[in-house]
């Protein structure tokens, strides 16, 4: 169906008066386009201005009665100068017509406050039927606060008049309760409060005059009419692809609408420029060599003139003239995208793509960068394809050259640059099911992390084959050299790269997985140091890194693995010292540091009565740790003076001793001095900093701490 604006003036005024009819309780007689919906609001042809009211109408009109309307109406002009469609094509249209209705209504539903349908209700309306089905869901949705929103006025000779008042309404809806409509009891609940919405908006009057009837649907003031179509539209040629239309102006329009489409080829109209305010307009990006049809409508504010759109003008069309020759042009010099190694054949990568002004038909191809063949394009539309399987690619970038050319004008380049990117773990290749994984997605991205370190390759962790591991997201997890993945959730347990021929470093990264339980990296080529973080592993029993060429000295921090049973870290270069914290993993069963190290000092008592050791033959002597000689001090001073007495702890010859108040001295009284006597034996004497005062304390209690320089240490109380 054409919208009313689009329709002569007299078929205009068949449409308004159909709807008065139907408004009034009687058939429309003057038009058979009413079979279906139409999306006029109420105050166009019912109420006026001011409600954003939806009517819906339907009549009661069969395809034979309908086409024998549609002929008296044509006989009588009502069609201008249109040819006769015959039966079957008038039925096509009607049926089209109803087609396009209905996939349009939730929409024009969806944009409405409340809904009056006027239509009958019989079982030969299935149409009509359906729609206030939907209606009345709609309405159902809306009403949070359970008031009507839409309200059905049965019309037709079956259906007299006085049923459209509300009491009747009421009654019609307690029939329909009674039938089984699951929407009317809510409708019952609130037909008070319909009544006095339609009475506040001012949609009850007497139809006619002195028939005693009330409470009747009819219109509150005449609506608005259309905007006359602008007179004396013009349009002249501005270039190869601009045109300028230019129009009279219609007096008491608020504004216009310029549409344009291609004579002989485009059927739908285009807008163009939005809402005008002037009566002449611009139009650019016009094709050249084309004849372009105009025409422009106008709308006023609603009082003088509708505020939708009037009658169109007549067209006027133009002529641009003849496209220059020209090469077809890439929107870009450079084209970048990017794939994962997951790609396989087919699979698009991006579109380059030239656009020829003239027309002319443009063939791209690769000229450059695709020696391996391993990507395609479209010769017509410029997409890139993948022509193999890129899991097991080496190469990162790829840059190709790709040139377009019609047959007439010439050509253009332009590179692709496609880089092969890492899925992620959570593709799904490597880590199956991730959402239902994700700290094992989490071990996955902390191990191709740590990859590139721990093999000393320089290419990226995530392709396959680089380094000495098969570590990528494109193979599953539990298929990596060297992992284990157990538990619920899963998670990964155990690395075990023993003779892996790994020629870098240990990362730093393989402290993030927290439920590792054994990390064996030894008989490698690794280098570098201990990292401190891996004290971070507080699940680790087993810690190997022997017969590797590590450097530096064993970090204290590994004292925190207070799981570990068998500590590894023979045959290296380690210096320094053993760490004397160590003695806190007092469950180790098995412990090697010595081989081709190089420790120095001593080795700690404990250590060495671990049941697997190799500090027995190192060479190394048993650690003294410093102690004092009395674990309680009792000194009697005098007052008046600051004289204390000598608590000097023994310790292996040559060690310069630390020693420390760490309790019962927080006013900074007492200090332990320390000096050599005259044979060079060192002492250390406790005394305090002001005279002593019987009469201000009579006791002091304090805690001494003595430490080496190995971190051993002992205390005592004074």
């Amino acid at each position: 169906m054409e919208y009313v604006n689009d329709m002569a003036p007299v078929h205009q005024e068949h449409v308004g008066a159909s709807y008065r009819a139907i408004a009034h309780g009687g058939l429309s007689e003057e038009i058979p386009s009413l079979v279906c919906y139409v999306d006029y609001t109420i105050h166009e042809y019912l109420l006026g201005t001011g409600s954003s009211t939806l009517t819906i109408a339907y009549d009661l009109v069969d395809r034979t009665q309908s086409y024998g309307l549609y002929l008296r109406s044509h006989e009588n002009g009502g069609f201008g100068s249109a040819p006769v469609l015959d039966e079957s094509e008038y039925s096509g249209i009607m049926l089209q017509t109803a087609t396009d209705a209905a996939n349009t209504f939730a929409e024009i539903l969806e944009g409405s406050e409340s809904v009056v349908f006027l239509a009958p209700m019989e079982t030969t309306s299935g149409i009509a039927v359906e729609a206030w089905g939907a209606v009345a869901q709609w309405d159902i949705q809306q009403a949070e606060d359970g008031a009507i929103n839409a309200v059905r006025y049965g019309v037709s000779v079956h259906d007299p008049e006085s049923t459209q008042t509300l009491a009747n309404l009421k009654s019609r809806i307690t029939a329909a309760a009674a039938a089984g409509d699951a929407h009317a009891g809510k409708r019952i609940a609130s037909i008070s409060g319909l009544n006095a919405h339609y009475r506040e908006i001012g949609a009850y009057g007497d139809i006619t005059p002195g028939d005693g009837k009330s409470d009747t649907f009819t219109p509150a003031q005449p609506p608005p009419k259309h905007a006359p179509p602008p007179a004396s539209l013009r349009v002249t040629a501005a270039g190869e692809a601009a045109a300028r239309a230019a129009w009279n102006a219609v007096s008491g329009a608020a504004g216009y609408r310029l549409q344009r489409r291609i004579a002989g080829e485009e059927t739908a109209w285009t807008g163009i420029g939005g809402t005008l305010t002037g009566v002449d307009h611009a139009a650019i990006g016009l094709r050249c060599g084309k004849t372009h049809e105009f025409r422009v409508g106008a709308f006023g504010d609603g009082a003088t003139y509708s505020d939708q759109i009037g009658l169109w003008s007549a067209t006027a069309s133009t002529t641009l003239p003849a496209c220059t020759p020209q090469a077809p042009k890439f929107g870009a010099a450079s084209y970048f995208f990017e794939i994962t190694t997951l790609a396989k054949a087919g699979d698009p990568v991006g579109t380059v793509a030239a656009i020829d002004v003239n027309g002319d038909r443009v063939r791209h191809e690769i000229t450059a960068g695709n020696a391996s063949g391993v990507f395609a394009i479209n010769s017509d539309t410029g997409e890139l394809t993948v022509t193999g399987n890129l899991a097991a690619a080496t190469r990162q970038n790829y840059t190709l050259t790709i040139r377009a050319a019609d047959a007439v004008t010439g050509s253009d380049t332009a590179t692709a640059t496609i880089t092969v990117v890492d899925p992620g773990c959570d593709s799904g290749a490597a880590v199956a099911d991730p959402l239902s994984h994700h700290w094992l997605v989490q071990d996955c991205v902390n191990l191709l992390a740590a990859k590139p370190a721990l093999t000393g390759a320089s290419g990226p962790a995530t392709i396959a084959g680089s380094g000495n591991l098969n570590w990528n997201a494109t193979t599953a997890i539990t298929s990596w050299d060297g992992i284990t993945v157990t538990g619920t959730p899963a998670r990964v347990t155990e690395i075990n790269l023993e003779v892996k021929s790994l020629a870098g470093t240990i990362p730093a990264e393989l402290a993030n997985l927290s439920r590792l339980a054994r990390l064996n990296l030894g008989r490698n080529s690794l280098t570098g140091t201990i990292p401190p973080e891996l004290a971070n592993l507080s699940r680790l029993t087993g810690l190997s890194l022997n017969n590797n060429s590590l450097t530096g000295s064993i970090p204290p921090e590994l004292s925190r693995l207070l799981r570990l049973t068998g500590l590894r870290l023979d045959n290296n270069s380690l210096t320094g010292e053993i760490p004397q914290q160590l003695v806190n993993l007092t469950g180790l069963t098995s412990l090697r540091l010595l081989g081709t190290n190089a420790l120095t000092g001593c080795a700690p008592a404990p250590l060495r009565e671990v049941a697997d050791n190799d500090l027995a033959s190192s060479g190394l002597p048993a650690c003294t740790p410093p102690a004092f000689p009395k674990d309680v001090y009792t000194f009697l001073v005098l007052d008046g003076f600051t004289g204390v007495g000598r608590v000097t702890a023994g310790d292996a010859p040559g060690e310069t001793l630390a020693y420390s108040i760490i309790s019962g001295n927080e006013s900074g009284k007492f200090a332990i001095q320390t000096f050599t006597d005259a044979d060079g034996n060192p002492i250390a004497r406790l005394r305090a900093a002001t005279p002593f005062d019987y009469a201000t304390a009579r006791e002091y209690r304090l805690t001494l701490r003595v430490e080496d320089p190995r971190g051993y240490a002992d205390t005592a109380e004074v």
